[in-house]
């Protein structure tokens, strides 16, 4: 272990694919059917999946990268990510979303449909819920999520004081939609 649990957080690949494998025994189910039932459904986003590479799927945008080889690069040519994309997203990631998607998660998200008022406050904000109180100013806080692999880089911020939700979406290599995030 580099720290003993519960002291720090590491983000881990592993660590989420482990989480899915949770989540399928616990609920009994499919993890990406209990995803598509209980987030992507709920949240109303009718064009996010965890699609197969092989698939053929409709409006699917392709991604460009240039680090084609395996080495990065800022210049150059760039080519479609085949190679470089999983054969089916996980809980890791790898999935396929789209802006009005992702919009849709944050309404639901901050409008209590994907947990209850008190598990979205702490998702938010940080604030432990305590047992039978009701959350208080529900108008401060922020989460933001983002990910990225060659040819693809996505952004997610929430940010609940400023009533905004920010989307960016590319098809190229990372870190440009985290930059132009990061400059909006």
């Amino acid at each position: 272990l580099l720290f003993a649990p519960g002291t720090d957080r590491r983000y881990s690949n592993g660590g989420y694919v482990v989480l899915g494998e949770i989540v399928a025994k616990a609920s009994g189910r499919d993890y990406y059917d209990y995803v598509r039932e209980n987030v992507y459904a709920r949240a109303g986003m009718i064009d996010t999946d965890s699609f197969a590479a092989d698939v053929l799927v409709p409006n699917l945008a392709a991604g460009y990268t240039r680090a084609w080889d395996g080495e990065e690069r800022t210049s150059g040519p760039r080519r479609r990510n085949f190679y470089t994309r999983p054969a089916r997203g996980s809980a890791a990631g790898g999935g396929y979303s789209t802006a009005p998607d992702l919009l849709a998660f944050a309404t639901a998200l901050l409008g209590d449909r994907l947990l209850s008022p008190p598990y979205t406050e702490w998702f938010v904000s940080g604030v432990e819920p305590v047992p039978g109180a009701v959350p208080g100013d529900r108008k401060r806080g922020s989460i933001g999520f983002a990910g990225g692999a060659p040819g693809i880089n996505a952004l997610l911020e929430i940010d609940r004081e400023a009533g905004l939700a920010l989307v960016v979406l590319a098809h190229d290599d990372p870190p440009v939609a985290t930059a132009l995030g990061k400059t909006l």
